[in-house]
């Protein structure tokens, strides 16, 4: 994959200005390695007396998305597909990111997925706000890796290692890049940091 290129070559006081988002992934793992030392060892609770981490999620890539229709068949044998898997240990599960699941078909950028994730308003030049039953306004559900079924729709977390709570509950006050707090309904469009971009948008 390009991405595992990148990381091997690109050094990383590039690497991390670099955002990924992605769209009916096929992919079987989508790496984000810790860049030191002392972030891994944050996630695995294991740091040393005299250590800490100001940045637990420190990552080479800062952030990655995905964006998947859950009955698109590329998807289905990709992107969600390898989120299911539970690891062994919660080091193992290489595929990192947000996963953002819309309850429709289709494989086609245009047609299927920024037509139904980022509409245009009538003149066709700007993303228009969401209405009641656009992607972006739906309820998220958060899904955990220990889950055995899964909703039609909702955003799974990255899996791997971005959580402490071995329950797999997820603190969205941190998860909210758009500031949705965990005692309020959390929107799609308040987890996603894509959509901060929308019509020149620059995120925090």
């Amino acid at each position: 994959m390009i991405v595992d290129w990148l990381l091997n070559e690109v050094p990383q006081d590039l690497l991390q200005y670099l955002e990924v988002y992605t769209f009916g992934n096929i992919a079987n793992h989508f790496n984000n390695p810790y860049r030191d030392a002392i972030s891994h060892a944050s996630a695995s609770g294991s740091l040393q007396n005299g250590e800490s981490s100001s940045r637990p999620h420190n990552r080479a890539i800062s952030h990655v998305e995905h964006y998947a229709n859950s009955y698109d068949f590329a998807c289905r044998f990709g992107v969600l597909h390898f989120t299911k898997q539970v690891p062994k240990d919660h080091l193992e599960n290489r595929f990192m990111g947000k996963v953002f699941v819309n309850p429709r078909a289709g494989h086609q950028l245009n047609q299927h997925y920024l037509d139904s994730m980022f509409p245009l308003d009538p003149t066709n030049r700007f993303t228009r706000d969401p209405k009641e039953d656009d992607f972006m306004n739906l309820n998220v559900t958060i899904h955990s890796p220990q889950e055995k079924q899964k909703k039609s729709h909702g955003v799974r977390p990255e899996i791997a290692v971005e959580r402490h709570d071995p329950t797999g509950a997820c603190d969205l006050s941190r998860e909210a890049p758009n500031g949705a707090r965990p005692t309020s309904k959390v929107k799609i469009r308040d987890l996603s940091r894509l959509w901060l971009y929308c019509n020149g948008g620059r995120p925090a």
